[in-house]
Parts: structure tokens; C-alpha cells; sequence
């Protein structure tokens, strides 16, 4: 990804945070979860996709709340409830 003309790392640091996610939860939860990399692009001027990224989804600000009214329930609410529980904990997020 090109950000203000330079070469930008966001795409592959998403992409990383999620499989490290991926593993912190599902160590807390003693159960599989799946995180999703998602670069949401705040305030540019111009910004064009010329093709996305399969491991990391890039969004624009405004386009924002549709994606995630657009994504399919994968969870129950229990479920939920406790991956919110273990996000709380600090103990979750030392590696």
C-alpha cells in the first residue's frame, strides 16, 4: 500500500495482528477464534484500492459501520461475551 507516496507496512502489520490475535484469544478461550485484519484509511485526500489484500481487509472511514452491519454473526452470544471478558484481561496480551 502506498501512503502519501512512500510504501506503507499497514497491510502486512494487519495481517500479522490478526494471526497473532487469533492465537492470544484462543489460548484465553481453550477454544478457536478468528480475527480478521481490517486498515480503515482516516482522512486522506485520495485513496484508491487497486486490489485488496485476501488476509486484510482495507476500508475507508465512512464505508465503515456498513462493513461491519454487512458481516455475518459467526459467534453466539456467549461466546461473545467471553471473548470480551478475556480482551479485558491484561494477562491476555502478554506474550
Amino acid at each position: 500500500m502506498m501512503a502519501q507516496g512512500g510504501d506503507s507496512s499497514s497491510v502486512a502489520v494487519g495481517a500479522a495482528l490478526a494471526v497473532l490475535l487469533d492465537q492470544l484469544l484462543s489460548d484465553a478461550l481453550d477454544e478457536h477464534v478468528t480475527a480478521h485484519g481490517v486498515v480503515v484509511v482516516v482522512n486522506a485526500r485520495h485513496f484508491t484500492i487497486r486490489q485488496q489484500p485476501c488476509d486484510v481487509q482495507l476500508i475507508e472511514k465512512q464505508r465503515l459501520r456498513r462493513w461491519l452491519l454487512c458481516i455475518p454473526i459467526v459467534y453466539d452470544q456467549g461466546l461473545v461475551e467471553a471473548l470480551f471478558e478475556v480482551a479485558r484481561q491484561s494477562s491476555t496480551w502478554r506474550t
